[in-house]
């Protein structure tokens, strides 16, 4: 039995395996065996979405681990990914792509709303938050830093009328 390290580590050395092969054909852009690695990433991601929500009901299942390396190599290595996208995701997709552009349209624009909302808030508080410190900063220095005593402006001294304009005293 592989177990899950093993299972995962021969897993990820296919995607990198098959990430490589699809940068060499937009590299010589070769366009039909560009379309064959963009139809294995569309059925990985179908695949990967189905096993996000049903690892944790069927992982305990005698030889989970090797079935899953079985099928990452027959993706990756033969026309498997063609046959699963033609026979089953291509149809489904077809089907329901209608409500699935629509579902896509809504929840960008309730992410958006959310988004706003979030922001709108975060600013509230940054708001409230830099007055509050403002208040207590003043409130701080107002008490606890010394202010120097203000004198009182007193008169310039009178001018002496015995002074001579280049300011020294006439005998």
């Amino acid at each position: 039995m592989l177990g899950g390290f093993l299972s995962k580590l021969t897993c990820n050395a296919v995607l990198g395996w098959t990430a490589y092969k699809s940068y060499k054909a937009v590299s010589s852009n070769d366009i039909e065996q560009s379309k064959k690695l963009l139809v294995f990433w569309i059925v990985f991601a179908a695949l990967e979405w189905l096993m996000f929500w049903s690892d944790l009901i069927i992982f305990w299942f005698p030889f989970y681990y090797e079935a899953r390396v079985a099928l990452s190599l027959w993706l990756a290595s033969s026309q498997g990914s063609v046959f699963v996208y033609e026979s089953w995701l291509k149809p489904i997709l077809s089907h329901y792509e209608p409500q699935i552009d629509e579902y896509i349209v809504k929840s960008q624009h309730e992410a958006k709303a959310r988004a706003r909302h979030c922001l709108w808030w975060t600013l509230e508080y940054l708001r409230v938050s830099g007055h509050y410190l403002i208040t207590k900063g003043y409130e701080f220095l107002a008490e606890n830093v010394a202010r120097p005593p203000i004198k009182p402006a007193t008169a310039p001294p009178p001018v002496n009328s015995h002074e001579s304009a280049t300011g020294g005293l006439v005998d």
